[in-house]
């Protein structure tokens, strides 16, 4: 088989069919690496776009990315210009309990804008100097009281749109009164933000406050997630159309909508999207509602 047949379209148009295809379904990015020569240069950085420590279809498994920046077989730039989406989950299997194999990566894929990083307190710690290069968009992470250690101000957020911290930060006794107070405050020093989402496991009432303070404090906020371990229907209604209470996917549905989110899929942000907007167009009823009903015809996570 020739190994660069002419193209039967023009370039341009050729190399935006492959590219649209790749991205819609990155699935068949391997064979479609096989077309041509220059299909391949195409297409070869798009196949690491997405990170996973257990690969999701359509993402690259981690220890393939690994691999690759421990053979330094391309070029230090190759993947901070086509790593963009990173899903980090600490449980030793993939990442052999080494922090500087994570280390090594996130310097080698600095130009990420979507990161999850569900890693012990101590681990965070050590990646702040490493997190502190890039220009993160969307971002999750544990670390509890650590994270308010960091600067708001700093380069790290200076993008930073959506933000979401998957633990409740009113759960600990000795962080809640500083979570309470400096939560709201941190969140509206970040310049960009408009996203947000937090978990409540604590206190009802107490969190409901919580995410009132935040509402007043950020008014660039576009929507505000609160998740809950029970009936939604028992957390407090908040007189906000920004603000919505959700039951968290269990892992797999997370794991499927955020991956569907890197193609323009549903992910749980899109789905908040779609009931704020509703809300806001007068069609949840009744408008104290501040969750999502099977009748409001929002997709499911993860679709495309």
């Amino acid at each position: 088989m020739d190994p660069n047949p002419p193209p039967l379209f023009p370039p341009e148009l050729e190399r935006e069919i492959f590219e649209t295809a790749a991205y819609f379904y990155p699935e068949t990015i391997q064979k479609l690496l096989l077309v041509s020569h220059r299909v391949y240069k195409w297409l070869d950085g798009m196949q690491y776009a997405t990170v996973m420590a257990k690969a999701v279809e359509g993402s690259c498994p981690v220890d393939v990315l690994l691999r690759e920046i421990q053979s330094e077989s391309r070029p230090a730039s190759f993947f901070h210009d086509h790593v963009r989406h990173l899903y980090v989950i600490n449980r030793g299997e993939s990442w052999d309990q080494d922090k500087n194999v994570l280390i090594q990566v996130l310097s080698a894929c600095c130009g990420i804008h979507n990161l999850v990083l569900f890693v012990g307190v101590h681990l965070l710690k050590s990646l702040l100097p490493s997190l502190a290069a890039m220009k993160l968009r969307r971002l999750v992470i544990t670390g509890d009281a650590l994270f308010f250690q960091v600067d708001p101000e700093t380069s790290m957020f200076s993008s930073l749109t959506h933000l979401y911290l998957p633990y409740d930060p009113l759960v600990h006794r000795h962080t809640a009164m500083t979570s309470r107070d400096r939560l709201p405050s941190f969140l509206a020093h970040l310049p960009v933000l408009t996203h947000f989402a937090m978990v409540a496991i604590f206190s009802n009432t107490a969190s409901a406050a919580l995410a009132k303070d935040i509402l007043v404090s950020c008014k660039n906020l576009q929507v505000l997630i609160v998740g809950v371990i029970e009936d939604v229907k028992l957390f407090p209604s908040i007189d906000d159309a920004r603000f919505l209470v959700f039951r968290p996917s269990g892992k797999y549905e997370f794991d499927l909508g955020w991956v569907a989110e890197t193609r323009g899929g549903i992910d749980f942000w899109a789905r908040a999207d779609a009931f704020v907007a509703k809300k806001q167009r007068g069609e949840i009823q009744p408008s104290s509602r501040c969750w999502i009903e099977f009748e409001d015809g929002i997709p499911a996570e993860g679709g495309i």
